[in-house]
């Protein structure tokens, strides 16, 4: 289980996700950075995804060879009409797509952040553009919760996520640490928190 947050600041944009997942019965921590539910796309600088769910399609949306087309930023009608249906076929083509009613979803919500975009695919495979905040997986409402309280605070970004993530964490069984932070500058390492 997940709990994946992200946040926009001016240009500068943070996704930071928790480090824990499920196989079977067993939730394990993730102890390889490669395997972060937060990760650069198609080796771009500027450009991060994240998965809440199955972590099979974080590996496939991943996987697409120019997922991004070479771009850096990309608009809310490039993702929607040019990558999205990337993301449908591939997942289609590995069993990944429910339909049901003519409507198609997965197992999974991702978060994708470019240079200055913030979006959200639900499960649905809907797209939102997110001004300041995005949150998702089953510590959702305690990220937001948690956001709300602190928004306005005097701490800087990276700490907000901290402080979120770690209230996801103790009140959500299935989300634990470590936790990792990643910005949208590729010269930035990300922040790993073990605890």
């Amino acid at each position: 289980m997940t709990a994946i947050i992200g946040i926009k600041d001016g240009k500068r944009i943070m996704v930071g996700s928790d480090g824990m997942y499920t196989s079977g019965h067993f939730i394990n921590a993730i102890d390889n950075i490669g395997e972060s539910k937060v990760q650069r796309i198609d080796g771009s600088p500027n450009c991060l995804i994240a998965c809440a769910g199955d972590s099979k399609i974080m590996v496939l949306v991943n996987g697409v060879k120019n997922l991004l087309d070479g771009k850096d930023d990309i608009s809310f009608n490039y993702l929607v009409k040019n990558i999205m249906p990337k993301i449908v076929d591939v997942l289609d083509e590995n069993n990944m797509v429910t339909t049901e009613d003519d409507e198609k979803s997965m197992e999974c919500e991702l978060v994708i952040a470019t240079k200055s975009h913030l979006y959200l695919i639900n499960n649905s495979f809907e797209v939102s553009e997110c001004k300041g905040v995005v949150c998702c997986g089953v510590g959702s409402i305690a990220l937001v919760s948690k956001y709300l309280e602190l928004k306005d605070k005097d701490i800087s970004q990276e700490q907000l996520i901290i402080d979120c993530l770690d209230y996801s964490v103790k009140l959500t069984p299935t989300v634990g640490y470590p936790l990792s932070i990643y910005e949208n500058d590729s010269t930035k390492e990300p922040l790993i928190i073990q605890k």
